[in-house]
């Protein structure tokens, strides 16, 4: 009895081509899917709008940039009049950014709570259609890691989609402005950006095949223990409670053997992704201190550009956590659709009729009409 399901990656199958199956249960909520489109836009709006109120305090009220016409004629430029303005202006856009983060948390909650309960269902309902001989040769952890465990990839990939594309855009956004405060320091940036891309091509490729090991040796985990508990009056009147938890343990740390591989792997590619980062911004700080004194950049300038720049690294290392987490959970879809796609045995004709859609509570009788031997 095996449950190890690689045989599709041996043919050169790969879990993104399954992504199109997750339209059909995501249209189901379109509301929920608009208003989440909708706050993306408005966080990104957000992003990019950050890193001026600290910007304006330190060149036009504690500099000697001038404020633009209209904020220097209504405060007659009393600069304690400004601060307070810088100030409150920092707030309002703070408080903004973390009301949406609330409301962005209950719709996407909401969304992947819905998600995640149609697909358990129809996996429910398509293993208890599933013939006698499927559940033969299938153990009952691989039904319950399905059904329980992989379920939650749906509306996690789902809810991770709107952070993804607010990182992107603001990344765009962002490097659009940074190019024109400072050219220079705006590609130099952007020079990590191949870099972190490839590692995360690199990393996908190679984390896949490890995932589905770790995840079909989870499974079995799993199966041990529930074989236990539906013979455990068997294995108490036998006196095999030791062997069955020296199985156990054998199985339970091949598994911990496997998590731990991928784990630190996931690890090492966070590092990389963290370094790359920090070497980018290393490289920004230093050209820019030498652009002020050169003139080229005010201080307010560069503070924008340096805060543009980390909160840019900060998109690319969602990204690219993202994209990790990804894997996974396609990953789970992938495993989890292999069971609703099972064909069952006894299906429906399409015309078939439903007896209690059309006649509502159906009695159960039978009646034979015209037998004779």
């Amino acid at each position: 009895m095996s449950d190890v399901r690689t045989d599709g990656f041996a043919h050169g199958e790969r879990s993104w081509q399954h992504l199109p199956r997750i339209w059909p249960y995501l249209r189901r909520y379109k509301k929920l899917t608009g208003t989440s489109g909708g706050l993306l836009f408005v966080g990104v709006a957000l992003s990019l709008l950050e890193p001026w109120p600290f910007a304006f305090l330190v060149d036009s009220v504690l500099g000697d940039r001038q404020p633009s016409g209209w904020v220097s004629s209504m405060f007659d430029g009393n600069r304690r009049s400004l601060i307070v303005v810088a100030t409150v202006l920092g707030l309002v856009i703070a408080l903004v950014a973390n009301s949406l983060n609330v409301l962005s948390e209950y719709v996407s909650t909401k969304l992947e709570s819905h998600l995640r309960l149609d697909f358990r269902r129809d996996l429910f309902e398509r293993a208890q259609q599933l013939p006698l001989a499927y559940h033969d040769t299938h153990r009952a952890g691989y039904f319950a890691q399905n059904i329980n465990t992989h379920t939650t990839a749906l509306g996690r990939m789902v809810i991770d989609v709107p952070p993804l594309i607010e990182s992107v855009l603001t990344l765009l956004g962002m490097f659009v402005i940074a190019l024109l405060i400072d050219p220079v320091l705006a590609l130099l940036a952007m020079a990590v950006v191949p870099f972190i891309s490839y590692s995360t091509v690199f990393y996908s490729k190679a984390i896949e095949p490890r995932l589905i090991k770790t995840r079909d040796e989870e499974g079995l985990s799993l199966s041990v223990v529930h074989e236990a508990m539906s013979m455990v009056r068997v294995i108490m009147a036998f006196r095999r409670e030791r062997h069955e938890l020296d199985r156990f343990t054998k199985q339970a740390e091949r598994a911990i053997g496997m998590r731990v591989d991928v784990t630190v792997r996931q690890t090492l590619f966070s590092l990389a992704v963290n370094v790359l980062t920090a070497a980018g911004s290393a490289l920004v700080l230093g050209v820019g201190a030498l652009h002020v004194l050169d003139g080229k950049l005010t201080v307010g300038e560069l503070l924008v550009v340096i805060g543009y720049i980390a909160a840019v690294y900060k998109p690319l290392q969602t990204i690219s956590f993202t994209m990790s987490a990804w894997q996974e959970h396609l990953v789970d879809f992938w495993l989890a659709l292999e069971l609703l796609d099972h064909e069952i045995d006894i299906a429906d004709r399409p015309d078939a009729v439903d007896l209690v859609a059309v006649h509502g509570r159906v009695d159960g009788r039978v009646t034979f009409e015209h037998v004779d031997l």
